[in-house]
Formats: C-alpha cells, structure tokens, sequence
C-alpha cells in the first residue's frame, strides 16, 4: 500500500492479534479498503492524517473490526466509484499502479512480489494510434478518446523491457515485442497475460474487461 500513514493501525493489530490469522486476514482487508478509499478519492493530507488517528484511537480503544472509522458513507462510495470510472491513467501514476496491481493480485489469486517503482503502466490501444493503422479501423476518434486512460485499457509491464518504439505496434506484434521470446526473461503480471490471450483489441473487449475490473473493485471493497 502506498505511504506509510497505515503502518501504525497494522503494527496494532499484529500485536494484539499476532497468531490469530482468521484476525489479521480479516482486519487487513478493512485496512486496505480503508487506505484505498483516501488514496482513490485523493483525500487532503491533513483530512487524512485526522482519518488515520481515528481509527487508531478506536483501536485502541479496543473497537476492533468494529471501528467506525473503517465505515465509509454512501457518499464516499459513490465518489469511489466514480473516480475509478475515470480517465484514471491522468490521475497520479502512483494510484493507477496501484489499482492495476491490487487488481492483479485479486486476478492471481495472491499478491505478486513487485516493486512498483519498476512498474511501468502500458496501454494496449495507443495514446495516438497511427490513423493509418489497424487500431484506427476498429477505433473511431471518439473511441480513442473515450477508452484509452481508461481501466479497461492499461495493464503493468516490467519498466525495463518496456520499449517505446513499441508502444505503436498492431496488437499481434506488440504482445509478441512485449511478452514473446524477446523478453521471455521478464516478469508477466496475471493482468498483463490476460490480454496476451486475448485474439484481438476492439472496443467490446475493452468494454468488457474495464467493466469486469470495476466490478471486481466494487465487489471486494463493498461499494455497492
């Protein structure tokens, strides 16, 4: 989870609850819908230092998974789901990377060892797809600029196999420049292997897979 301020409520819990892994799993989980709830509303740093002494005091207060500031409002939620319906590629890199990656997580089945300052965000269709090119056949200009930033399109890629002269190829060639032989050594992310087994890139597919993701995010974080 990205900065520190969550440190002190996990140190609490391993603490008091250390060997108790029903416990700690559970409170864990509420403690990363909780940073994820500040962090994807790009809440001020004063307004969230206040959010985490709350929730430390109840905790050690003895609230437990019961602390109320674990809660978030109707309103909070709303906000939550609306800014990850977002161009969320122009929002700071460090939230995009890390929903890609926590939904990566999700998608393996358990959290991939990564360093994310090595992590790079790629999208499938490019940000300025050759109007000659295949991309522009099945991408109207609307299409472009609808999808691009969007969930649906992004996925992570080792930083140092990322190629820019890359970035532009047809589908087929890029997944082979990217995740073929060429770079058979490098680390493929669970996100980033779904869209090797993908024949083709339209904006049904991005449709589908920005829809599955919101809903993947929704349903773990209880937002609806």
């Amino acid at each position: 989870m990205p900065n520190n301020e969550w440190r002190p409520a996990a140190l609490w819990a391993f603490k008091a609850y250390e060997g108790d892994k029903d416990f700690l799993n559970y409170f864990l989980k509420k403690l990363e819908r909780f940073v994820a709830g500040l962090l994807i509303r790009r809440i001020h740093s004063n307004y969230r230092a206040a959010k985490y002494a709350e929730l430390l005091r109840q905790l050690l207060n003895g609230d437990g998974l019961e602390a109320k500031a674990f809660d978030l409002s109707a309103e909070e939620k709303q906000e939550m789901m609306k800014q990850l319906n977002t161009e969320i590629y122009l929002q700071p890199q460090y939230i995009c990377r890390y929903i890609l990656m926590h939904l990566n997580s999700l998608a393996a089945g358990h959290y991939e060892v990564s360093n994310n300052k090595k992590i790079a965000i790629e999208h499938v269709l490019p940000q300025h797809p050759d109007p000659d090119s295949g991309w522009s056949q099945n991408f109207t200009e609307p299409a472009v600029e609808y999808w691009t930033n969007r969930l649906g399109n992004l996925l992570p890629l080792n930083r140092k196999k990322r190629r820019t002269e890359a970035q532009g190829f047809e589908f087929e060639k890029k997944k082979e420049v990217y995740f073929g032989s060429i770079v058979s050594d490098s680390i493929i992310f669970t996100l980033t292997e779904q869209v090797i087994n993908e024949t083709e890139w339209t904006p049904t597919v991005v449709e589908a897979r920005h829809r599955h993701m919101l809903n993947t995010l929704y349903d773990v974080w209880s937002l609806k």
